[in-house]
């Protein structure tokens, strides 16, 4: 099949429906992988769950080895992150570093 030529900047994304953004991991896992506008790359990313209504963004859970951010419809579980030119880390150690805690807004 045929589709239009893919740009890095198919690959920015906000949480706005978990299941997109979960459909769009998974086609550009590769290259250009997924991006918020800050350009922090989500990586190992898990569909969780598509009913609820979130803020967009907000720290959901924080668990030992993954986090959880709403979308504004649904979440997503997310276990690797990775800043601009930096190596990918723990989406916890990420979130510590970056003194984020339950409720506040991954941008």
């Amino acid at each position: 099949s045929f589709c239009k030529k893919i740009k890095k900047e198919d690959g920015e994304v906000d949480f706005n429906c978990a299941k997109k953004l979960f459909s769009k991991y998974k086609a550009y896992s590769f290259w250009p992988g997924i991006f918020l506008k800050s350009e922090l790359k989500l990586k190992d990313i898990e569909f969780v769950e598509n009913s609820s209504q979130n803020i967009s963004g907000e720290i959901l859970e924080i668990a030992k080895d993954y986090i959880v951010v709403a979308c504004e419809k649904g979440s997503l579980k997310i276990g690797t992150l990775q800043a601009p030119s930096k190596n990918s880390i723990s989406s916890v150690e990420y979130i510590k570093g970056q003194r984020l805690v339950l409720g506040n807004i991954l941008n």
